[in-house]
Parts: structure tokens; C-alpha cells; sequence
């Protein structure tokens, strides 16, 4: 069974943030949105390559995921 790296593949409770290489800002992308504006068949890396920061159309540098479940920090 092949696994496809498609925006339709990431779980519900997942989460992706990124961060801005010019401006340095962080931020949380909404896979619903992802998913609504390319399609559950795009490749997640291509929709993610296209997304860029709404403060200063700069591109992103950095992308992480994770369940959004974990309990992070101190």
C-alpha cells in the first residue's frame, strides 16, 4: 500500500506552523483552508511551497507539524 503525501493524508488533529524568512514571523496554517484551496489530492509539500507569509509575501523557511494533542513546553 503506497502512502501519498497529500494535503487529504494530515490528520484532523495536526497541526502545521511556519515561520517567515524575511520578516521572522510564526504562524499557524489551517489545513482546512489548505485542503479547500488546492484540493485533498494536492501534494502537501507543492500547496506548502506556495504559501506565503500574509504580513510580507515573504516565503516561508520553516515548516513543522505535529499533534496538536501533545502538551509542548515546560
Amino acid at each position: 500500500m503506497e502512502i501519498r503525501d497529500i494535503l487529504g493524508n494530515i490528520r484532523s488533529d495536526h497541526v502545521i506552523h511556519a515561520d517567515c524568512g524575511p520578516c521572522k514571523r510564526s504562524f499557524r496554517l489551517d489545513v482546512a483552508v489548505l485542503v479547500e484551496r488546492f484540493g485533498p489530492d494536492y501534494p502537501t509539500l507543492d500547496a506548502l511551497r506556495k504559501v506565503v507569509c500574509k504580513e510580507c509575501g515573504g516565503k516561508l523557511t520553516t515548516m513543522r507539524a505535529y499533534d496538536s494533542k501533545i502538551k509542548v513546553g515546560w
